[in-house]
């Protein structure tokens, strides 16, 4: 065999000692999974009344996504969550109309008991309080996440 020949081999021997190795792995979680399936809480479990809930900042950031924002912003609405634990914010940098989309939207949902906060970027929020807005009665300067968990959505277009 010459030298490009043992090269090619050895470099195939260890594509397959990875793939073999990455197999063993995925039998292992097949195999945890098979094991433990019994123990999983049933979906939709709801925790008794003693539990309590943390809690939980949302953040969307927005940059010209009028065709999706209202049903994004539904979509959160929707969410099943305690609404006086929940906190919204729309990080808004838009050069479009999806401004105003959002302000239509959050109008709509204004009575719904969530806390909404917009601002026209997460820098905003922090160095110029006075660039963002709540549709709470919260001042604007309470657009910080004010919870210890914070669920990041980022659309991707």
């Amino acid at each position: 065999m010459t030298i490009p020949q043992l090269l090619l081999v050895a470099v195939y021997g260890i594509c397959l000692a990875f793939i073999f190795c990455y197999s063993l792995v995925q039998l292992h979680l097949t195999y945890l999974y098979w094991t433990r399936r019994k123990t999983i809480l049933a979906p939709g479990a709801i925790p008794d009344e003693s539990y309590t809930w943390p809690a939980v900042t949302v953040q969307l950031p927005l940059y010209n996504e009028r065709y999706v924002v209202e049903r994004l912003i539904d979509a959160v609405a929707a969410l099943d969550y305690p609404r006086h634990l929940l906190q919204i914010q729309l990080l808004d940098d838009s050069t479009d109309d999806t401004s105003e989309l959002i302000r239509q939207k959050m109008a709509q949902h204004a009575g719904s008991g969530l806390n909404w906060s917009t601002c026209a970027a997460l820098t905003a929020a922090v160095t110029k309080p006075e660039r963002c807005s709540t549709a709470s009665s919260k001042p604007p300067a309470t657009s910080l996440p004010s919870s210890m968990l914070i669920l990041f959505h980022n659309l991707i277009s």
